[in-house]
């Protein structure tokens, strides 16, 4: 097992000279509002043992962003997948992956930020026709889930059973106020089925900023460990949004790996830091 290469399951860029970014316009995001770029993700991706590297979009509906990064692939030759943000709920959604599969062998994977939608947007019909295409593509979908959200995605895994989906950042539990029952209870029942995965990932922006500690986010992790098993999990950096929880490239990198392996043996933690991304996107290396 140890012959598999550490990947980054979740990284993001972004170009405010080129794209609005509403997210990062809020008060407190202010600090990453400039251009950021591969090549800056990848001077602090070389501070760690990570090898290779999965882009997940900033926008909806921007096809644009995608073959952005998909050129930057050709040059930063660590990226090995791009999650994209197509618009599920478009007519031309297979048209669409037709078209950035003729640019490029690097399309695993589709993401929508639910963040502007209405609780029940995974409920849709003509979200779940969105979903059938990418089955039937042999595409995945990341989950953006909040706590909230979860009870809305827990039929989806059921409806389409040959769909692999991985929920990102472990649906944001409230770290900082401790809240833990009921986000393990909920979890539980999206995570019980076989074709779901989970991102450990971006858990210190969830957490309090300025005061975060190793073992504010011990319970969380282990849960997820419990619930999804070894063969489900992945590392993901999610910078350089941790940078808003003071925490850098090989902080949050060092802070998983410690948690991970007070709970698991070497050969385990390598399914987390790399096999299993690599399984779950189908990425060639």
């Amino acid at each position: 097992m140890s012959d598999f290469p550490e990947v980054d399951s979740h990284f993001h860029v972004w170009s405010v000279s080129e794209f609005e970014y509403d997210f990062l316009k809020v008060e407190e995001c202010k600090i990453l509002y400039r251009n950021i770029s591969v090549e800056e993700y990848d001077d602090n991706r070389r501070k760690t043992p990570i090898k290779y590297s999965i882009f997940v979009q900033c926008l909806n509906k921007c096809i644009a962003e995608t073959e952005i990064i998909i050129k930057e692939a050709e040059r930063h030759t660590f990226i090995k997948g791009v999650v994209a943000g197509l618009d599920i709920t478009n007519g031309n959604l297979r048209q669409e992956i037709e078209r950035l599969r003729s640019q490029s062998k690097l399309l695993v994977g589709i993401r929508h930020i639910l963040d502007d939608e209405e609780e029940s947007w995974l409920t849709r019909e003509d979200v779940h026709c969105g979903l059938k295409i990418l089955e039937e593509e042999n595409l995945t979908f990341d989950l953006l889930l909040r706590p909230n959200l979860i009870k809305y995605a827990q039929e989806l895994p059921k409806k389409f059973p040959k769909l692999k989906m991985v929920v990102d950042h472990m649906a944001k539990p409230n770290i900082k106020d401790k809240e833990i029952e009921e986000w393990k209870s909920d979890i539980e029942k999206i995570g019980k089925y076989s074709n779901v995965y989970c991102k450990i990932s971006g858990l210190v922006t969830e957490a309090d900023w300025d005061n975060w500690k190793e073992s504010d986010f011990e319970p969380y992790i282990k849960h997820i460990l419990d619930t999804f098993g070894l063969e489900r999990c992945m590392f993901g950096s999610d910078w350089p949004v941790c940078r808003l929880a003071k925490a850098d490239y090989k902080d949050v990198y060092n802070l998983y790996k410690n948690i991970l392996r007070k709970y698991l043996n070497d050969s385990e933690v390598t399914l987390i830091m790399g096999r299993n991304a690599i399984q779950f996107y189908g990425l060639s290396l």
